[in-house]
């Protein structure tokens, strides 16, 4: 889980200007690699450590993100997205315990931080999905 995910909300184009300049870096923000959302534990079935972090996680990594959708600016300058996490650890067979999830982002570029909102649980009631999901 050392994937650091310094977003590259912050490789955002600056609007003014970038036509004639080209993209810009005009921010970073990085969420930690080792955060966890509440939930219950994952990982379980993983066969070896993660980054040097051994499972079952004490809850649901946030990191692993496969998508970013940009919601607008918000207060002071924050910017606002909602990440799509990734589908587990790789196989179906060893992600039973991770919940897919999306995670409302706030971003401050000018400090530099990440602000997790409340998980959107996915489901699949009608079962889309053609393996069994446990969480």
């Amino acid at each position: 889980m050392r994937l650091a995910l310094a977003l590259a909300l912050g490789l955002a184009l600056a609007a003014r200007g970038a036509a004639q300049e080209g993209p810009r870096l005009v921010g970073r923000a990085v969420l930690p690699s080792g955060q966890l959302a509440p939930g219950p534990a994952s990982g379980r079935r993983l066969q070896a450590a993660t980054h040097g972090v051994a499972p079952p996680f004490a809850g649901q990594p946030i990191q692993g993100v496969s998508g970013l959708v940009y919601l607008g600016d918000g207060d002071e300058g924050r910017q606002r997205w909602l990440a799509l996490v990734d589908n587990g650890y790789g196989t179906p067979e060893s992600s039973a315990d991770f919940r897919l999830r999306l995670y409302p982002l706030t971003v401050d570029l000018r400090r530099g931080s990440v602000d997790v909102g409340a998980p959107i649980e996915l489901a699949d009631p009608d079962r889309h999905v053609p393996w069994p999901i446990v969480e």
